[in-house]
């Protein structure tokens, strides 16, 4: 696992106004805090719904979603394989498509994303959309930042190659219903992981230091 340090903070799971709000009252009336500390609190909170920590120079270990032998790493595997003609990449293009998903990942693990390199998930509040290109593909995976005992840590429920439908009047609304599967997929595997804290902490990271 890499060595890296990142700040453990108490939020609510889910990141809504209304539970945000409901945690800090909560919080407050234990501790007795002030009206200045409240203030500073939903300060602070209201900042965490607008960015992920992997664009905000949060550092947090990137792992493979791991639960009963599946793996997020078998998407992967699929998608870094994907070619739109059915055939098979070079192995120099799929050296390059690799090192350039490991400098992604770094990326986001030391906080550092772009704007253009992530979006959040409307439809699940707990996922963030990591976005890049291998050549011509847009890829996509879907991430978790889970908070509590593992919130120096990041789980990837699921990765996979854009698909765009060019034919037929719909052509948009079919390729937004499946994009939307996809984002599901990720957000039943985050929502049926969580008993198992999806894998964490014997979860593979994805960027091991003593291999990359």
């Amino acid at each position: 696992m890499l060595g890296i340090s990142g700040s453990s903070r108490t939020t609510p799971s889910c990141r809504c106004e209304v539970c945000v709000a409901g945690c800090v009252t909560a919080s407050v009336s234990q501790d007795s805090a002030t009206v200045s500390d409240v203030t500073a609190r939903l300060s602070f909170m209201d900042s965490t719904l607008t960015q992920p920590d992997a664009a905000s120079l949060m550092a947090r270990c990137w792992h493979w979603w791991q639960v009963e032998g599946q793996s997020s790493v078998q998407d992967f595997r699929k998608a870094v394989t994907y070619q739109s003609d059915g055939g098979q990449p070079t192995p120099n293009e799929l050296q390059v498509r690799v090192s350039e998903f490991k400098a992604l990942v770094k990326r986001a693990q030391d906080g550092k994303l772009r704007s253009d390199q992530w979006d959040p998930v409307v439809r699940n509040p707990l996922l963030w959309e990591l976005r890049w290109m291998w050549g011509s593909l847009q890829a996509r995976a879907y991430f978790h930042e889970p908070i509590g005992r593992f919130g120096n840590e990041s789980v990837v429920a699921h990765i996979h190659i854009k698909q765009i439908v060019h034919q037929g009047t719909d052509a948009d609304r079919a390729t937004r219903a499946a994009q939307d599967r996809e984002m599901d997929l990720a957000g039943q595997r985050i929502d049926s992981g969580a008993a198992e804290n999806w894998g964490l902490p014997a979860s593979d990271p994805i960027v091991n230091q003593r291999h990359s």
